[in-house]
């Protein structure tokens, strides 16, 4: 994607043979592939995970709205209830007790015309 005028980029494929063609595709699906991401290590937090993996894999390959979109969820939501924990500690529980606090009380905005908690 080029991110000055947020359009994905065509790439095309010139060779002789079909066989070429093929091979230079390959080469191009691979350097295209995003990065796997690597285990967290034990003593970093959940917060700081996170906002790596976000800056460093997704975030460059995202629209701006769907960039909008994922920091909301993750700096104004995720990282304000389970940031402090380590990645290798999280369990079910903590997410569900996350659910229902964003059900309870999530809405950040609009308050006032649809209440504190996020719909279904």
């Amino acid at each position: 994607m080029n991110p000055a005028t947020a359009y994905h980029q065509l790439k095309n494929i010139l060779a002789k043979t079909k066989l070429e063609c093929a091979a230079k595709l390959a080469q191009l699906w691979d350097a295209l592939k995003e990065p796997t991401l690597d285990q967290p290590k034990p003593e970093i937090l959940l917060a700081d995970w996170l906002d790596l993996c976000y800056q460093e894999y997704k975030k460059p390959n995202l629209l701006p709205n769907t960039q909008m979109s994922y920091e909301r969820r993750i700096y104004q939501h995720i990282i304000l209830k389970l940031g402090q924990i380590q990645p290798d500690k999280l369990n079910t529980t903590d997410i569900q007790e996350f659910y229902v606090s964003l059900k309870k009380d999530g809405r950040l905005i609009r308050v006032e015309f649809y209440g504190k908690g996020l719909s279904d």
